[in-house]
């Protein structure tokens, strides 16, 4: 495992046209390859979180379809992230030999990766607490006022 702050978690979230279960362990192998080669990490650093097939609206554009979701652990200092439609042009080209088109929807850092630290909080993170004060008052008023209504 990598240590804290040596390394950026990005999650990847990429349509595959084929049906869950055509979705085997080699081919999952074979995904996660593409998309280790495709980012520039090594394979180990990426994990298939889930698998889910897609709504029947998404199908009519698919033979069938399966979005999977992928975590990705990138290298600290990584400059410049490829784009969803360029991993999806690698992805695909990589699986062509499996028969998989993928198409990647998302990539971006994970939202746990992103919370804050309360020593760095900003002047914005105090908004909150300073709004709940205010209304405080008037939410606890409520049930008095809405008696004198009726």
């Amino acid at each position: 495992d990598e240590e804290a702050g040596t390394g950026v978690e990005m999650v990847l979230v990429a349509e595959l046209d084929m049906e869950e279960a055509a979705f085997t362990t080699p081919k999952q192998q074979a995904y996660v390859a593409a998309v280790a080669a495709a980012v520039g990490v090594s394979a180990d650093k990426v994990a298939i979180v889930s698998i889910t097939a897609l709504a029947a609206a998404r199908r009519r554009l698919l033979a069938g379809g399966i979005a999977v979701e992928t975590k990705v652990q990138m290298p600290a200092g990584n400059a410049a992230l490829p784009s969803a439609a360029a991993l999806s042009t690698q992805i695909s080209a990589s699986l062509a030999g499996e028969g998989i088109s993928a198409t990647v929807t998302r990539f971006e850092e994970t939202q746990e990766t992103q919370e804050s630290d309360p020593v760095d909080a900003g002047p914005d993170d105090s908004a909150a607490p300073r709004l709940l004060s205010s209304l405080l008052p008037l939410l606890l008023a409520a049930p008095s006022l809405l008696a004198a209504l009726v």
